[in-house]
């Protein structure tokens, strides 16, 4: 098919492509317009690793540890104790918040970012800024609740300690005998030096208590969106149009393709490769009865059809005058007699003796 075959039949059906594009475009605008707005509210919460105590060296090693827990943190966030407490400080039902809550981490960086879907912008506003303070919250009890074990036995230990110190230094100063100090003395250096690794231990755990409570901080809270996010109304009527254009436009294509009726010469050509002697236009019926536009127009079109269509007939067959002609049609009604009453009008015309059978 060429090029402008292609214009002809966009052209023929561009009724079609028109009324499917306004109709699908004005479907999308009205049920976009009808639909309740959905708005979304977001934070961004940054994971820090505590720095090593040991070496610049693992600076970069905490970085990729904060990934990791940035990707576990993303998971915590929408586990059910979150929710539920969210859920409770708002007053609100917690349900709804597993399909309005989302949790994503940001690519190659240490952040995460908290959004939330629904209907009432200022509500949702309240639970993104509520739902990371109460994870925040769960997270310190959980990390300080494993060391706070410890500390109370290494606090138990100190005080005992401490005890045997003060106990050894009055042994020391009632002793009189000199190998009883020495052994005394002996002793509390032992007790001392117990001491201060006990302290040391205690250091460390309130040290990483400390790192432990700085582990997540809100980078940015979340705001009142004062836009939807959808539905997004100008898009989808566009999109919806086009869609629609491209279905008409298909549609177009395969009833063409399914139509195998002759309506041009080049459809004579193509089916039965005999070229088109000549093409009469249909002619208007006035009072029921047939026109011989051949006698009575002389001028008209559609005698100049005829007479053409004499004219190739004649050529078509020089070496050989054509003497009978059939004018028959695939059904009924289709201008046969007229175009029989018509030819035999044109041949007459030229001087030939003309016998009509209908």
């Amino acid at each position: 098919m060429e090029l402008r075959q292609y214009v002809s039949l966009l052209r023929k059906w561009l009724w079609l492509v028109v009324i499917c594009t306004v109709v699908a475009g004005g479907t999308a605008y009205v049920v976009s317009k009808n639909s309740t707005p959905i708005y979304q509210a977001s934070a961004i919460l940054m994971v820090n690793q505590g720095a090593s105590t040991t070496s610049a060296d693992t600076a970069y090693a905490d970085i990729l540890t904060s990934e990791r827990l940035a990707k576990t943190y993303a998971r915590l966030l929408t586990s059910r104790p979150v929710l539920q407490e969210t859920a409770s400080r708002l007053g609100i039902d917690s349900e709804p918040l597993k399909e309005a809550v989302t949790v994503s981490s940001v690519r190659d960086t240490q952040l995460l970012e908290v959004s939330v879907e629904g209907p009432n912008p200022e509500l949702l506003a309240q639970i993104g800024n509520v739902l990371p303070a109460v994870f925040i919250e769960q997270n310190q009890e959980l990390l300080l609740g494993r060391m706070s074990e410890s500390k109370a036995s290494l606090e138990r230990e100190i005080a005992s300690v401490e005890a045997d110190i003060a106990r050894t230094q009055e042994a020391l100063s009632a002793a009189t005998d000199e190998n009883q100090r020495i052994r005394l003395e002996t002793s509390l250096a032992q007790y001392r030096s117990t001491y201060s690794n006990i302290v040391f231990s205690y250091q460390q755990i309130r040290l990483a208590e400390a790192q432990a409570t700085d582990n997540i901080v809100v980078a940015e809270p979340a705001e009142v969106p004062l836009r939807p996010i959808r539905p997004r109304t100008m898009t989808n009527t566009l999109l919806a149009a086009v869609v629609g254009a491209m279905i008409a436009v298909g549609a177009a294509f395969l009833i063409e393709y399914l139509d195998d009726t002759i309506k041009t010469p080049d459809d004579v050509a193509r089916v039965s490769g005999l070229s088109t002697l000549g093409a009469i236009a249909r002619l208007k019926e006035t009072g029921g009865t047939r026109q011989l536009v051949a006698w009575l127009q002389t001028k008209a079109p559609e005698s100049e059809a005829y007479r053409t269509l004499r004219t190739n007939i004649q050529f078509s067959s020089v070496d050989k005058p054509v003497r009978s002609l059939m004018v028959t049609s695939a059904g009924p009604s289709e201008g046969k007699s007229t175009t029989a009453a018509n030819l035999a009008v044109v041949m007459a015309q030229t001087g030939q003796r003309v016998v009509l059978v209908d």
